[in-house]
């Protein structure tokens, strides 16, 4: 699929829509994570695509950093080009301008970072330097009024990152101190009510977080060239995790077939066992393939690799693991059910891959979804729909896609 999804504003047929009732529908795609076929497999193709590659401006994205759904449909999209955030029709069609550039109240400073609802539907956006709250400005609408407004420490964090707002309004700012003398740390500074509360909810460490930074080069005294590629190995798993709505976090080293559950206090709340089956071996073509690009990228270097800082675990050695990664990224969802992205069959790379769990951990489904998505940003989970952002390989231009979800409940 070398120019996925070129109709823009389309609407495509969605397979399984009765649908993702938990344990309703079979007869998908066999979980790659250990060759067999779930109970319930699902494989969920997008019911709307929003961009074009040229045309009308309104549906011309130039750099889609972050995305988000309401439990309407609706799609917002934060583009970096112009600092923009605009608000689609669950059908795809332009309903407004959000923001735009600037410095003052409602206007965006850098450019938005991240998209985030609370639970009365209020829209939570972060740039450069602040935490802006938008209201519905009427019945039916998109939140484009201001509510509140909060700053934020430092310099702001304009990464792609996740927040996250919780069940009681809470928001959770991610940030983290990176030093390379130090372990990493990763945590979320909580505001309630556009105030700093002082509290921190930290992410347990576990093995692997150092591939978190990013590896660069010196320039000079003050500055340096970040480089891709050379923070870990090809298939080395790397720790994720994600807030959930109830104030906690859930995290994983990326190789573990378990969550790890812990509160604000930095207790374990309860361990979650995902099962998966027995690691899978990495696909010899897909290692040469990765051992070769890795290759390349070390030659590229305009400097020693050993002047590179932050060189990952085993690259100088060009020693890659023998198995994949149990856990490629977690995702908790408006409404806390929990998206555990698997390693994709070999050949599948053209779809992402998610066993769902209810906040318990009890599985409730095997999900693909079809269509090439870029990790940055991630996609958006919501509780009736999961946006996406595809990148056309000839082009590099961006669209927007949007899989349909029921509402995630076993039947009576």
């Amino acid at each position: 699929m070398n120019r996925p999804m070129t109709l823009s504003r389309s609407i495509v047929p969605v397979t399984c829509i009765a649908l993702l009732a938990f344990w309703a529908c079979a007869d998908g795609a066999g979980n790659p994570g250990d060759g067999g076929v779930p109970e319930t497999s699902i494989d969920l193709d997008p019911a709307v695509v929003i961009g074009e590659i040229d045309g009308d401006p309104a549906y011309l994205f130039g750099d889609v950093r972050t995305i988000a759904v309401d439990d309407d449909g609706r799609v917002y999209v934060g583009d970096r080009i112009g600092a923009t955030i605009r608000a689609y029709s669950a059908a795809g069609d332009l309903l407004g301008q959000v923001a735009a550039e600037g410095e003052g109240p409602g206007e965006i400073y850098g450019w938005p970072a991240d998209l985030s609802f609370g639970p009365g539907g209020d829209l939570f956006v972060r740039d450069g330097s602040r935490i802006t709250v938008f209201t519905r400005s009427g019945d039916g609408g998109i939140a484009d009024s201001v509510a509140s407004l909060s700053r934020v420490p430092g310099y702001g964090n304009l990464s792609y990152s996740q927040s996250a707002v919780g069940d009681d309004g809470a928001y959770y700012y991610p940030d983290g101190l990176l030093r390379v003398e130090d372990r990493p740390r990763f945590f979320y500074l909580v505001f309630r009510g556009g105030e700093a509360t002082g509290d921190t909810l930290e992410v347990p460490y576990h093995e692997g977080m150092e591939g978190q930074r990013r590896a660069f080069y010196r320039l000079g005294p003050g500055g340096g060239r970040m480089v891709d590629g050379l923070s870990h190995v090809p298939f080395a798993p790397v720790p994720t995790w994600g807030v959930t709505p109830r104030g906690t976090i859930l995290s994983t080293d990326g190789q573990s077939n378990q969550l790890l559950e812990t509160d604000l206090a930095g207790d374990t709340v309860q361990v979650l066992v995902l099962g998966g089956g027995a690691p899978r071996q990495i696909p010899t073509a897909e290692r040469a393939d990765s051992l070769r690009a890795l290759e390349e990228r070390i030659d590229s270097l305009p400097v020693r690799l050993e002047e590179v800082m932050n060189l990952g675990k085993n690259v100088a050695e060009r020693l890659l693991p023998d198995v994949l990664p149990t856990v490629v990224s977690i995702h908790v969802a408006v409404g806390g059910l929990i998206w555990v992205e698997r390693w994709p069959a070999e050949g599948s790379t053209a779809s992402r891959f998610y066993d769902v769990f209810d906040a318990t951990g009890e599985h409730g489904a095997f999900v693909s979804l079809r269509a090439p998505l870029v990790s940055e940003p991630s996609p958006f989970f919501g509780r009736r729909a999961v946006v996406g952002v595809v990148r056309d390989g000839e082009t590099g231009v961006d669209r927007v896609v949007r899989f349909d979800l029921a509402d995630l409940r076993r039947p009576e």
